[in-house]
């Protein structure tokens, strides 16, 4: 008998293997068909890139900007240094850490509900479209996820120090991820709560966990506030700068309440059912297992904190999605059997998959688009070959340093642009402008009245190479009148040399 049930588990666990290579085969696919499409890099990915530049030349070439975490950008430096495309290189990672970051819901799943969820949890989180959009986009989130996740799953396997490890690097690659420790800190609170009785053991047991966590999370955290210190003479000044960031330019983001609502429940439908595990959550007691209070919780928190934030961007939602897929699948097993147990549903079982699998496709991204903001990469190349310029590039949006071994500085909005143009006006080599890029809030004439000036004022004192328009946005390619000039009088002087030279032939 024995010997039948090690049979039947390794044919289930040969099953299980089976499916999940298929969802992460066709994860795969999917990824590559949609890098395929070649969709626009966002701002945050040419930083990325431009810091990893910045890193691996000692400061020459690309761009920093204190605010990010550098282990990101390390490693897309790092691919630069040994000679490989970082946005190349970058898009391969995407790729790499997604199917890595969808076995690790897998394992978190089947850990706390079994192999079915596990399987569920894992497809339903590969193929939602917010996690998908980020194929390609060489973004922090994918590696954030997989550092995060994978430390999650040390917690459950009771391995407290290598989990604060891995919490810790998600820290250092985003950092809202940081947020995972708090929500493990309230899971170990709410266990003294509802173990009152035992009060002292579980108080002691708490302390000893939080600590060995903490202790691997400040092993990682530790040497970057130290740097920090040395480097800005603030420990804490990446973090307040980039809560300062989050705070700025909110016209051109989502905002209010109900945005996340809006804009990810409304199109995301098959994840409403995190309303009824929070039923679940309560009347079945789930609160009783620290596993899923950590996955309750470090969905909560991290929602509940980009609710807060007063710049809204659905892709800040991604951080807790693994967490809600799992909740969510739960759900759907529950309903799934639940169907199956009944004589006469309401639904069929088979069905009710269907209809699962129709919602969760029908959020997937289309990137296929037949307008395309223009691209300046060609022009920007040459231009530079033809002036052989190697100096600094002031632009409006960082993309010249995914293409340009140069030194570049952005102009940060119309807020700093004026201020940041005059700072470096006997400086940069090249300026590359986008006016959708120094925008102001509707209605405000002052701001307006300000990029009419400052947009002037360049166009006065540079020279114009290229320009081109798409929908509201005028895009300029400048180089300085310096550059103009001494380029323009060496070009004279090897004329008048050549004539020289014509004419002395001539008259041998």
């Amino acid at each position: 008998m024995k010997e039948n049930v090690t049979l039947v588990k390794e044919k289930i666990s040969a099953d299980t293997q089976h499916w999940l290579v298929a969802i992460l085969f066709s994860s795969f696919l999917t990824r590559i068909i949609y890098i395929g499409m070649k969709m626009p890099l966002w701002w945050d990915s040419h930083v990325y890139i431009g810091m990893g530049k910045y890193m691996f030349s000692a400061g020459k070439l690309g761009i920093w900007e204190m605010f990010r975490p550098l282990i990101h950008p390390f490693i897309l430096g790092l691919s630069w240094w040994l000679g490989f495309q970082p946005l190349d290189a970058g898009k391969l990672l995407d790729v790499v850490f997604s199917l890595i970051a969808i076995w690790l819901v897998f394992l978190i799943g089947n850990e706390v509900w079994g192999k079915r969820v596990g399987l569920v949890s894992a497809a339903l989180f590969s193929f939602t479209g917010l996690f998908m959009m980020f194929s390609g986009l060489v973004l922090t989130e994918p590696l954030g996820l997989v550092f995060m996740l994978f430390g999650v799953w040390l917690f459950f396997k009771e391995r407290w120090f290598s989990a604060g490890l891995m919490f810790g690097m998600s820290f250092l690659t985003k950092f809202p991820f940081g947020l995972i420790v708090l929500a493990l800190g309230v899971t170990l609170g709410s266990s003294i709560i509802w173990n009152r009785s035992i009060w002292k053991t579980e108080v002691n047991r708490a302390s000893m966990i939080f600590f060995k966590v903490g202790s691997g999370f400040g092993i990682i955290a530790l040497p970057y506030f130290i740097l920090n210190y040395f480097l800005y003479g603030n420990a804490l000044l990446p973090l307040l700068e980039g809560s300062a960031i989050i705070s700025t330019y909110t016209w051109l983001y989502g905002g209010g309440w109900s945005f996340y609502f809006r804009e990810f429940f409304a199109s995301n439908i098959i994840y409403l059912l995190i309303i009824p595990f929070g039923y679940y959550f309560i009347t079945r007691k789930l609160y009783l297992n620290p596993q899923i209070r950590l996955l309750f919780f470090g969905f909560l928190i991290f929602f509940l904190y980009f609710e807060y934030v007063p710049r809204k961007e659905l892709r800040y939602l991604v951080l807790g999605l693994p967490l809600l897929a799992i909740m969510v699948a739960y759900v759907i097993i529950e309903w799934y059997d639940h169907l199956r147990r009944t004589s006469h549903p309401i639904i069929k079982p088979n069905a009710f998959v269907f209809l699962c699998v129709v919602i969760v496709g029908a959020s997937l991204p289309l990137p296929i688009t037949f307008e395309r903001p223009p691209s300046f990469e060609i022009p920007i190349i040459d231009l530079t070959q033809a002036y052989n310029l190697s100096g600094l590039v002031l632009t409006t949006d960082p993309a010249p340093v995914s293409f340009l071994d140069n030194r570049i500085e952005t102009l940060d909005g119309i807020l700093y642009a004026p201020w940041i143009y005059e700072k470096y006006k006997q400086d940069y080599d090249l300026l590359y402008v986008n006016t959708c890029d120094l925008s102001c809030p509707l209605q405000n004439e002052t701001c307006q009245r300000v990029q009419d000036d400052f947009i002037e004022k360049i166009q006065t004192e540079n020279v114009l190479n290229d320009t081109k328009t798409f929908k509201n946005c005028t895009y300029y390619l400048f180089i300085p009148e310096r550059i103009s000039y001494a380029n323009t009088y060496a070009n004279d002087i090897e004329d008048s040399t050549l004539e020289s030279k014509n004419i002395s032939g001539n008259i041998q």
